[in-house]
């Protein structure tokens, strides 16, 4: 149910058009989008992961997502930055 909510209301905002500020409207969507859509999304698929697991493969797999998810969020930001200072990447 948690992930139809997530794309409902990614869809809403996808289609949304606000023609006399698009920098705002873009804004505004990336965060319903990315932010809360994208996290209630991904937080529900990890809790129903973590709930079927035992304690410690639960904590192990908690774990290695919160790593490799800081891991990716780190090389892309790392990536654009070298990006915008006008350095390949």
């Amino acid at each position: 149910m948690v992930n139809v909510i997530g794309t409902a209301v990614a869809g809403h905002f996808a289609y949304q058009r606000v023609p006399s500020e698009p920098n705002r409207a873009a804004q505004r969507s990336a965060f319903w989008i990315t932010g809360f859509a994208g996290g209630l999304t991904t937080f529900s698929s990890l809790s129903f992961f973590v709930a079927e697991l035992a304690p410690f493969e639960a904590v192990f797999f908690a774990g290695l997502n919160l790593f490799l998810s800081m891991a990716i969020l780190f090389a892309i930001h790392r990536s654009m930055n070298l990006n915008e200072n006008g350095e390949s990447s």
